[in-house]
């Protein structure tokens, strides 16, 4: 049930999902902005930053803090992932330059 209610709902085009592009593959993700509001991580240190769930089926490698992802042409840093049975929660940053 668990596994139709990820394809089904919640990670439906339809539903709540949106496609994106991650290190240059199209996938289903939901963006959470209002969770990455509520969060307390030193929003300075950032000039950009998103939150967004994925599953782990669709990533080809677990998304370490301080490793870089491409996420819509533009690279990040993984600023936290945390995975939560078969979804990721990652936050993705751009450092400030100075």
């Amino acid at each position: 049930m668990v596994k139709q209610d990820l394809d089904n709902v919640i990670f439906n085009l339809c539903e709540l999902a949106e496609e994106h592009i991650i290190d240059g593959v199209k996938i289903p993700v939901i963006q959470d902005n209002q969770k990455l509001n509520d969060m307390k991580i030193d929003k300075g240190l950032f000039k950009s930053q998103l939150l967004f769930y994925v599953r782990s089926s669709h990533l080809r490698y677990i998304p370490d803090p301080g490793n870089f992802m491409e996420f819509d042409g533009r690279k990040y840093e993984v600023v936290s992932s945390v995975r939560s049975g078969k979804v990721f929660e990652i936050v993705l940053g751009v450092k400030n330059n100075g």
